[in-house]
């Protein structure tokens, strides 16, 4: 790694549906735990260039990012190989398996990571916010287990029917918090994980096992649908196509 910059687990998880009365009161706090790493993404084939030089208000959509999470304590910037986009003026890390897909660069991330926490963002996300990330974190280190009246979820949004309670590791509430779609859709490279996670994500990387999506499942995950965040739809927008970044720009 290089720097480019000048610069009792009470009832199990299943039962913590948590109720944050002030998301407020730990933000303050927040940025002595949570590192950020920008995932790059690589040439993606239906953009036909690498999204992480993008530009928006003058900037790549790599720096964007992290000049909208500037209140972090470690910004890093994960790529295949660490001679990748040198244009970026960010710490760069590189894969440890290389060609493996976000998993990847999820496990990289945390490995490099000097904090327990890490917000992983993929850089076809540009709109994401420091809130998003201080709610995610605030409900991974809830202990309250209260729920809402309708049983499905919390008063923070936390979908009661979705929360992965196998495998994982002992000492903290969670591994991960992973915003949801209403249809199921994970944001799995817009998420909290903690460096516990770890020796899960090199398993299924040592296995051949790529999919996030199946890692989730051996972590104690929290899923929170997306609509418990304000102005989600933009928070969320990923970039995709040559007609999605115009209209980012428009």
């Amino acid at each position: 790694m290089y720097d480019r910059s000048e610069h009792s687990e009470k009832d199990r998880l299943g039962h913590r549906f948590s109720h944050i009365e002030s998301e407020a009161a730990i933000s303050k706090d927040v940025t002595k735990a949570i590192s950020v790493v920008i995932l790059s993404g690589g040439q993606s084939s239906r953009m036909g260039r690498d999204k992480a030089m993008l530009q928006i208000e003058g900037m790549s959509f790599a720096e964007y990012i992290a000049s909208s999470l500037k209140e972090a304590d470690e910004i890093l910037f994960s790529v295949r190989q660490e001679k990748d986009l040198p244009e970026i003026p960010l710490t760069h890390i590189a894969d440890i398996y290389p060609g493996c897909g976000p998993l990847a660069g999820i496990h990289s991330g945390l490995k490099h990571s000097r904090n327990p926490w890490v917000f992983i963002v993929a850089c076809d996300t540009p709109f994401v916010n420091w809130g998003m990330v201080e709610k995610m974190y605030a409900h991974a280190i809830s202990d309250d287990g209260s729920c809402s009246a309708d049983g499905d979820s919390g008063a923070g949004g936390i979908r009661r029917d979705m929360v992965t309670t196998a495998g994982g590791s002992e000492g903290i509430p969670a591994d991960a918090v992973i915003p949801v779609e209403d249809d199921g859709r994970f944001h799995a490279v817009c998420g909290l994980y903690h460096k516990n996670a770890l020796n899960v994500l090199q398993e299924e990387l040592e296995e051949g096992h790529y999919r996030v999506r199946d890692t989730l499942s051996r972590l104690r995950t929290i899923y929170i649908p997306v609509t418990a965040f304000p102005d989600y739809r933009r928070l969320f927008y990923n970039i995709n196509t040559p007609d999605d970044y115009q209209k980012v720009n428009e």
